[in-house]
């Protein structure tokens, strides 16, 4: 059933709300009564972002380039945090500066892209298949997060830094080289090795 975020009534077959204008949105499950404010679709309740259109909604988390300013949205193309001095919201997204004109020509903005690295893949199920979270790392967008004299060439997964431990002793478990992750500070979106006690960007522990 669809539904109207705005004037809260459902309409059958329709596509636009015929009282105010607003387009209609699925009507969120029993257990999602959360809508993002800024695309109104559905969020879980403890959702610290959109993952729809970035909007971030919790103050604790920081900008990655600013890291004294609280983070207005994550970029949905390479989910770097940003504030309003080098952020922006284009077409109801938020985009980092590198990627705003990239992602709105681009157009198509999810992460769940095709995966042409088989290794990587295969190194990535066997975190997952311990219910990790984990995703394939892109040196094009995630690089840019990076030390400049962190070397990423052997680098494939990149996974939350506070899972670290436990990622680092099921790859250990199998022999594989630590060298393949990247851990990403869950308050900044820095990326790092993760053997630093805090983040080296927002000095996060």
């Amino acid at each position: 059933m669809s539904y109207c975020p705005i004037c809260e009534y459902d309409h059958r077959r329709k596509t636009v709300c015929p009282d105010c204008g607003t387009p209609l949105v699925a009507r969120p499950e029993e257990e999602d009564d959360f809508v993002c404010d800024e695309c109104k679709e559905p969020v879980a309740a403890d959702d610290l972002c959109c993952k729809h259109c970035g909007t971030i909604f919790v103050e604790t988390l920081l900008c990655f380039h600013h890291t004294d300013a609280a983070a207005r949205g994550k970029c949905i193309v390479c989910g770097q945090h940003v504030c309003g001095s080098c952020g922006s919201l284009h077409m109801g997204q938020y985009f980092c500066a590198h990627d705003t004109d990239t992602g709105m020509r681009a157009g198509d903005v999810d992460e769940d892209v095709t995966i042409a690295d088989r290794d990587g893949d295969r190194l990535r199920g066997y975190l997952t298949s311990e219910g990790l979270s984990c995703r394939i790392f892109k040196i094009e967008e995630d690089g840019r997060r990076v030390a400049s004299d962190d070397k990423t060439d052997m680098v494939k997964l990149l996974a939350p830094r506070l899972q670290k431990e436990r990622a680092d002793g099921i790859l250990s478990s199998r022999d594989i080289d630590l060298d393949i992750i990247r851990y990403e500070c869950e308050r900044c979106s820095a990326i790092s090795s993760g053997t630093e006690v805090v983040c080296p960007n927002c000095r996060e522990e």
